[in-house]
């Protein structure tokens, strides 16, 4: 009976263990930080056909005239930012835009922030908690980074007036943590939201990761992994599901998805999308894989959002 009680005993601390590594997987920032060149660098094979784009983006980014952005969040991390002004007298607004998982906002937005500029906005690019110069441990697939999201917002109104109209746009991590951010008390000058390929829930996303890229059982897994999440990151897999805060939301949203992601599947965007109370679009794009919807089809990405603002911006 000693034996098998030994025997149990090993087994239940390898099995807290083996959870314990997929949450530093999943959630803590890499041990190394990239240096300054490579923010704009590029991986995988369908992230590699656009590479080119995406540091042609970045170094004119780099070339304009720019201001490094700081502020506290609430519990206490330096969050930095790039700051581009309009070039314009008269603004159109402040376009806050977030990066997705362990990226960095020259790779996601490396191909689309000149574009996003020309539309006669400032530029608000952050730098999410964990990822790259901003600091922090572990990344919480937006159930804190929402509260980052308002943290920015408040800073964009703060600076530039409640009367300047404030867009929050994200991809993948950062659309959902735009999307949980609506959830919360906003400036009033937040006019609109831009939502390109975000998840349902945390706990939805790591079920389908675990099950399409690492055939596993979701559960008693990510009970066990929940546990340190609650303990180390400080938030529940369960908590502020998406579908849940749009039935409540009154701030317009553009939803977007590539139809070929396999990643964060598309199915997550349209339940966002049915779920939403407010005035919203939906604009989908046959053959993107994740976060390439922009380049894929960057003509409907600009009609989708051109039109989208044009209807919404002002109210």
């Amino acid at each position: 009976m000693k034996t098998v009680l030994i025997i149990a005993a090993v087994l239940i601390v390898l099995w807290f263990l083996a959870a314990l590594v997929l949450f530093n997987i999943a959630c803590r920032r890499a041990r190394r930080k990239p240096p300054a060149a490579s923010t704009d660098d590029t991986t995988g094979k369908a992230w590699a056909v656009y590479a080119d784009i995406i540091r042609a983006g970045a170094d004119w980014f780099r070339a304009q005239n720019y201001e490094n952005l700081e502020l506290k969040s609430f519990d206490g991390f330096r969050l930095k930012a790039y700051f581009l002004p309009a070039d314009t007298p008269s603004p159109r607004g402040v376009l806050i835009i977030f990066h997705g998982y362990r990226s960095t906002p020259l790779r996601d937005m490396g191909a689309s922030v000149r574009y996003y500029h020309s539309l006669g906005f400032h530029v608000i690019l952050p730098f999410q908690r964990a990822c790259g110069d901003s600091e922090g441990t572990y990344m919480t697939f937006g159930a804190r980074e929402r509260r980052d999201v308002k943290s920015w917002a408040d800073y964009a109104a703060v600076r530039f007036g409640g009367g300047v109209p404030i867009v929050l746009a994200g991809i993948s991590l950062g659309c959902a943590s735009v999307l949980m951010s609506l959830g919360l008390e906003l400036p009033a000058n937040v006019r609109c939201a831009v939502a390109d390929c975000g998840y349902s829930s945390i706990y939805g996303e790591l079920k389908s990761v675990l099950k399409s890229k690492f055939h596993l059982p979701p559960e008693p897994l990510l009970g066990t992994v929940n546990i340190w999440c609650r303990l180390l990151g400080g938030f529940d897999i369960h908590e502020s599901p998406i579908p849940e805060i749009m039935r409540s939301n009154k701030i317009p949203v553009l939803f977007i998805h590539g139809e070929a992601d396999d990643f964060v599947p598309t199915r997550f965007s349209r339940e966002n999308f049915e779920a939403c109370a407010a005035p919203k679009e939906l604009f989908t794009v046959p053959g993107a894989q994740h976060a390439l919807s922009y380049m894929v089809d960057t003509q409907g990405y600009h009609q989708a959002l051109e039109n989208f603002l044009d209807k919404y911006l002002q109210q």
